[in-house]
């Protein structure tokens, strides 16, 4: 981001602020889940592993759908919250706005990758977080601003893909490998 000015920077820094505070959620529902989860498992009551899953689901885009329509609306002045720079908010508002759209694939990604730990399979978590932050962002993130060239929307729009695939990936094999062992 540095590539891309100060500004950039100032905006990203005080933006992912924000948007930590917004999916604190996503972090009781990743702690519930895995709790739920991993001692419904050990007592083999597999059905409420699933209903368990299912309502951290549900729960979760309840809360983000309202935090994604909080954040995509209040952007700005919430940028504004922490700067009177207006390039800085302009810059950090336009991440926002396309941030909100990701955070109900962190509930997908969180509630799953619980999930997954709560059956005894905790590695997922290592390998979806090495494709998350590592592998996905150095190729996607060059090709999108070295390659082709299109600036800074490229790494706002380049961190909605990585989640979203992260999210998604997660999601199908977690369902799969949960059909698996316990019959989901």
């Amino acid at each position: 981001i540095s590539k891309f000015g100060k500004e950039a920077v100032a905006a990203y820094g005080i933006a992912t602020r924000v948007e930590q505070i917004a999916l604190l959620p996503t972090v009781g529902l990743n702690t519930a889940t895995l709790t739920i989860v991993a001692q419904n498992n050990g007592a083999k009551l597999f059905d409420r592993i699933k209903e368990a899953l299912n309502a951290a689901l549900r729960y979760g885009g309840v809360l983000m759908g309202l935090g994604t329509i909080g954040v995509f609306l209040l952007a700005g002045h919430l940028m504004g919250l922490f700067t009177g720079d207006e390039r800085v908010v302009e810059i950090g508002a336009t991440y926002l706005r396309i941030a909100a759209f990701v955070f109900y694939a962190y509930v997908i990604l969180y509630v799953n990758v619980a999930a997954l730990q709560g059956v005894k399979r905790p590695m997922y978590a290592i390998w979806i977080g090495l494709y998350r932050q590592i592998i996905a962002p150095v190729i996607i993130f060059y090709f999108l601003t070295q390659i082709l060239d299109f600036g800074l929307m490229a790494v706002w729009w380049g961190i909605f893909s990585v989640t979203w695939s992260a999210a998604l990936i997660t999601f199908f094999y977690a369902r799969r490998l949960l059909r698996e062992l316990i019959h989901l």
